[in-house]
């Protein structure tokens, strides 16, 4: 009884929420640098767009985006459209790729350093993980910003679009409430299942890391609804609602940066509890 209570201490300890904070901080960190050159790759990718014109692709993000946000992204759409730059197209694409698998990176070593392995794979090899992983991990906060933060606005405005059929708009409520969130979380789960087991220099067993990737999906989801409900109803024009608006939006990605950490720690308890090495050296 006595070494059980032991254990259970020292996994408690072991958990270290300062680390996290700082951890998160690193994260959140490297995502919030990757915005500005994610957004000038896209804005420039537009232009390369077939049949692309201000009219049909500003339209789609009138009723999606705040007034004072959709005059600036036709401002930048007009502009990449004009003036097409293929070295911008390539920096901002490398500077995208770059901060986003620093970020990942971040949750490697982090990773790595909690369970105490050594990071014994090649570079090449680790600097394809962190590329693959930086992808997928794109993948899911754009999928997070386009179904969580702003679902209910693209719901409303594809409703609008098919018209008002009797009965019609209140299935295709329930059909894209059910997609908002079902999909981001499903997708969520799979991605931090991968970094979770793959990521560490020691595979970790999916049993181990399943607890983790789904606590870190539902504390992202709920800081999404969050942040969500203030990107829907309190934004305001002014300046000061500017600089507000990107304020809560980098306390969102150190939020969600922060569960990533929490998740893998809890794998890693789950993971230490069922190793007889450090249950023998309680």
């Amino acid at each position: 009884m006595k070494k059980n209570l032991n254990c259970i201490r020292a996994l408690i300890q072991k958990f270290d929420i300062g680390d996290s904070y700082s951890r998160a901080a690193e994260m959140s960190f490297y995502l919030t640098m990757s915005i500005f050159p994610s957004l000038i790759f896209v804005i420039c990718a537009l232009a390369y767009v077939p049949e692309v014109n201000v009219v049909t692709t500003s339209e789609p993000i009138k009723n999606i985006i705040p007034a004072e946000a959709h005059t600036i992204v036709v401002y930048f759409i007009k502009s990449a459209v004009t003036h097409k730059s293929q070295k911008l197209l390539i920096v901002s694409a490398g500077l995208a790729v770059w901060t986003f698998s620093k970020a990942v990176n971040s949750i490697l070593v982090a990773q790595n350093a909690y369970y105490g392995f050594e990071d014994k794979k090649n570079p090449i090899i680790a600097k394809l993980t962190s590329l693959i992983f930086a992808a997928l991990f794109f993948i899911e906060i754009i999928l997070c910003i386009v179904f969580l933060v702003y679902g209910s606005k693209i719901s409303k405005f594809i409703i609008g679009l098919l018209g008002n059929v009797e009965g019609s708009n209140m299935v295709l409520g329930i059909i894209f409430t059910i997609v908002r969130y079902l999909v981001p979380i499903l997708v969520m789960i799979v991605i931090f299942l991968g970094i979770y087991s793959f990521g560490p220099s020691k595979k970790i067993p999916y049993k181990y890391c399943l607890p983790g990737a789904v606590v870190t999906s539902l504390l992202w989801l709920l800081f999404s609804m969050l942040y969500s409900v203030y990107a829907n109803n309190f934004f305001n024009g002014e300046i000061y609602g500017s600089i507000s608006t990107m304020i809560v939006l980098m306390t969102w990605l150190y939020f969600c940066s922060l569960s990533v950490s929490v998740g893998y720690k809890v794998n890693a308890l789950i993971y230490f509890s069922k190793n007889e090495e450090f249950i023998s050296a309680c």
